[in-house]
């Protein structure tokens, strides 16, 4: 069952960072239980051994009922007890992009603020007495967007939603009352590579600004021709040609490459607005909205070896480490960057 200096409650547990998370603190020996919607059945593989031993519990629970939480509140405490302190690690949430004009995504943004902003209330108040009698942590998630100050359109209320975060986790802090000698934290994720974010365009979005930044800097074009199997020689120096140069592939399997390729040999230096042509009609089928696993898959790729994009391991093992330390990072919120600290990705553009 192993002998940790803690116990850990991680709600979001079952896949992604929240599984991360919990692969890493139980790999110390401490004690913990997941929350999470989704069945045990369909956890992530990485914490089987666990929940098998019986070294990690496991409940299904809504961060959106109050009921439901306090179920597993008990559950969580009942099997780990209070001699220890308690890490509530809580990284359920949802991202949906919002415009208040729409109905729909008003419902969007509304879900969006009960998952991200009262959840984190619900869970947080449920675990209050348990964080105080075994003067425990939490650890809040917030994200880069909201770290950074930086947001697209569409993005500016999970951005809010985010901020709140960082601002609960640094209220329980300072908290002499309900959550006297618990410590607050959050942690901002960078650009992390999940089963869910390759569904997206975030990666081919990324590749935009890091070979606009190739462009000016020898040494990252440089690695980014290493990391793509290219010549370093003859890696091109102009943003678009770069693209095009790292995702050949990808885009001479496109329906309408002959045109883009007549575009960017007119006229190579034509920057974002090419680039908005690439990502448009590589990343994303302007029909269907589908996207172009392969395209997805390479700027991926790419990213992690520039250690722009991380795995949630990385991101797991900074959090433990913090743990380890027994005290907020700086200013209350940890930079989950990249894994080799050089959080490269707020050069590139998204910072």
């Amino acid at each position: 069952m192993g002998d940790g200096n803690r116990s850990f409650v991680v709600i979001g547990g079952a896949r992604g960072i929240g599984a991360a998370i919990a692969v890493a603190e139980a790999a110390k020996g401490n004690r913990g239980f997941i929350g999470d919607m989704l069945p045990r059945e369909q956890a992530d593989d990485s914490l089987k051994p666990y929940l098998e031993s019986g070294q990690v519990g496991y409940g299904t629970m809504n961060v959106t009922d109050q009921a439901s939480v306090d179920q597993f509140r008990d559950a969580a405490v009942d099997a780990l007890g209070t001699d220890k302190p308690l890490a509530l690690v809580k990284m359920a949430g949802i991202s949906k992009r919002g415009d208040l004009t729409k109905l729909e995504d008003f419902q969007g943004v509304r879900l969006m603020v009960d998952i991200n902003v009262t959840g984190d209330e619900r869970v947080t108040g449920a675990f209050a007495d348990a964080l105080k009698s075994s003067k425990g942590t939490v650890v809040l998630a917030s994200s880069i967007v909201a770290e950074s100050g930086h947001s697209t359109q569409g993005d500016q209320f999970y951005q809010m939603t985010k901020l709140q975060a960082w601002y609960q986790s640094a209220a329980i802090l300072h908290d002499e009352g309900r959550f006297a000698g618990v410590c607050g934290w959050a942690v901002a994720p960078g650009l992390v590579i999940t089963d869910l974010t390759l569904k997206e365009v975030t990666f081919p979005a990324t590749m935009i600004p890091t070979v606009r930044m190739a462009a000016q800097d020898q040494t990252l074009r440089a690695e980014l021709a290493a990391a793509a199997g290219i010549d370093a020689d003859a890696m091109p120096s102009t943003a678009t040609e770069i693209l095009y140069a790292t995702h050949a592939e990808a885009l001479q399997a496109l329906d309408g490459h002959d045109g883009l390729k007549k575009l960017l040999d007119k006229d190579p230096g034509l920057g974002m607005r090419t680039a908005g042509v690439f990502l448009n009609r590589a990343a994303r089928d302007p029909k269907t909205r589908a996207t172009n696993a392969t395209m997805v898959q390479r700027s991926a790729q790419l990213l992690e070896a520039l250690d722009v994009a991380i795995r949630p391991s990385v991101v797991a093992d900074l959090v433990s480490a913090q743990l380890d330390a027994g005290k907020p990072p700086s200013l209350g919120i940890l930079k989950a960057y990249s894994k080799g600290g050089n959080n490269r990705i707020t050069k590139v553009g998204l910072g």
